[in-house]
């Protein structure tokens, strides 16, 4: 929450039993107009503490962003591979069989046209 609502909640109480009548609409107006009235320095407490819950929050989610990444990476690694990823590694597939003269799981380097050549 900002400045004014670490004041607004810091003084709210106060503020109702100097003004019971007051609804709460009203005390949020009087409080703001109180609030723009003060000097930095009364606002110093409620705009540092405002500051180090931003600065924490930023931190914790520069640590969030990486966490997800890693687990988002990991789910991806597990997925199975769609239709259109499979058609993308064709070409690498064909490659490899050009340059080894295999078709794949075949570690001998024999082609089945080979092999059924030979018997």
């Amino acid at each position: 929450s900002s400045a004014f609502m670490k004041y607004f909640q810091a003084n709210r109480a106060d503020f109702k039993q100097e003004h019971p009548e007051a609804k709460n609409k009203n005390i949020m107006k009087m409080m703001a107009k109180q609030w723009k009235e003060m000097e930095d320095d009364d606002k110093k407490p409620f705009t540092d503490e405002y500051d180090a819950q931003m600065e924490q929050y930023r931190e914790d989610f520069e640590k969030w962003k990486v966490q997800e990444t890693e687990r988002l990476t990991k789910e991806a690694e597990n997925l199975p591979l769609r239709r259109s990823q499979r058609e993308r590694r064709k070409p690498n597939i064909r490659a490899r069989f050009l340059e080894t003269g295999t078709g794949g799981d075949d570690q001998t380097g024999e082609s089945e046209a080979e092999t059924d050549e030979s018997d």
